[in-house]
């Protein structure tokens, strides 16, 4: 039995596997596909990034036109928004101005009225207050008229007195009596005029006749009509009231009083009159209130007016806002949209480096058997 060694002739020859196995590993069958079947697996793979590729840029497209839609609705929101913010500021600015208005009319007509109820007189019941005693020489009145009312054709515009108290009413022996005492209520009537006389040695220096005492400026001594002005019941006329008797009138044309002179004071009789107290409270009392009220109404429309300027301040801040939010939403679509395409580039640019990476591994990679460019096999 011969040996599988050994050949036709005995001699030692090996078989063809040992021949495979001690062949050189470059002249082995590469077992692997062919150049072709490579090509079009490349082909495939191309055909199937395009199409990944066309469907990236299609879903971008679509999300941009999306984002493009809701900036244009949201624009018009906007736009929305601001005309009517601006048709409610002009509203309420017409309103504002139509409320100034008719609050001016009625400040108006109110200082209108009030100056009419100044002009207009009273012919209500005279009332006089009791700071001023001291009525005119001719306010004296004769027996013969009434002395606990006055005629019906007088009011208080002709006397030119006020009406704050109305007048005590005297007896007629105290009217018409030429030096009234003071009576118990509180009135106090001058006498009529009385010679010139000389003061007393232990009160200071004699008295100059014709500088105070017997010589009366009637601009002086005549004073307005105030309402702290009493009259003496029973006055004949207006025009006898105001009338000085003759003898006064000679000496009201001699050299005036003069007040202002320290070494000539005014008369005695002159003095200032007493003061109820009650009454100079109420009228206290009215004045506080009055300026109180003025206070509390000039703090209103202050207030009214603050408000007025902090509700604007709010439409012209909430207008901003709008504003910064619609640039603020623009900002972000334009932010996305950036995102968007450089994540589309990047997918690109790994697509392509895989692509190039691919076809150098393919370049790199050994011939196969059936390839034109190799040996196809092992040598003969």
């Amino acid at each position: 039995m011969t040996s599988p060694y050994l050949g036709m002739h005995g001699s030692f020859m090996p078989t063809q596997q040992q021949q495979q196995q001690q062949a050189p590993p470059s002249l082995f069958p590469v077992a692997g596909p062919s150049f072709a079947q490579h090509q079009q697996q490349q082909q495939q793979q191309a055909q199937v990034q395009a199409q990944q590729q066309a469907q990236q840029q299609a879903a971008q497209q679509a999300a941009q036109a999306r984002q493009q839609q809701l900036q244009r609705q949201q624009s018009q929101q906007l736009a929305q928004q601001q005309a009517a913010a601006t048709q409610q500021l002009q509203h309420q600015q017409q309103q504002q101005a139509a409320a100034l208005q008719a609050q001016h009319a009625r400040q108006t007509q109110q200082q209108q009225q009030h100056q009419q109820q100044r002009s207009t007189p009273n012919n209500g019941p005279l009332r006089v207050s009791p700071a001023a005693q001291y009525p005119t020489p001719a306010a004296a009145a004769a027996p013969g008229n009434n002395a606990g009312t006055l005629p019906a054709s007088r009011s208080s515009a002709s006397l030119g007195l006020p009406r704050t108290s109305p007048i005590p009413l005297s007896s007629t022996a105290s009217s018409t009596s030429p030096s009234a005492r003071p009576s118990p209520t509180g009135t106090t009537w001058l006498s009529g005029p009385e010679p010139c006389r000389s003061r007393d040695p232990r009160i200071g220096p004699p008295a100059r006749p014709s500088a105070h005492a017997c010589s009366r400026d009637p601009a002086r001594l005549r004073r307005p009509p105030s309402r702290h002005r009493k009259l003496a019941m029973g006055a004949p006329d207006a025009a006898t009231l105001h009338r000085p008797p003759p003898a006064k009138r000679a000496r009201m044309f001699e050299d005036p009083l003069d007040y202002d002179d320290p070494e000539s004071p005014p008369d005695i009789a002159m003095a200032a009159p007493t003061v109820d107290p009650v009454a100079v409270k109420r009228a206290k009392n009215t004045d506080a209130a009055r300026r109180s009220r003025l206070k509390k109404v000039k703090r209103m429309e202050a207030l009214e007016t603050r408000v007025t300027e902090l509700e604007e301040e709010n439409k012209a801040l909430t207008l901003k806002l709008a504003v910064g939010e619609n640039e603020r939403a623009n900002w972000a679509a334009k932010e996305a949209e950036l995102k968007a395409r450089i994540t589309y580039l990047e997918d690109k640019l790994f697509s392509a480096a895989a692509a190039a990476a691919a076809s150098a591994a393919s370049h790199a990679a050994p011939d196969g058997p059936m390839s034109p460019r190799g040996t196809g096999g092992r040598p003969n």
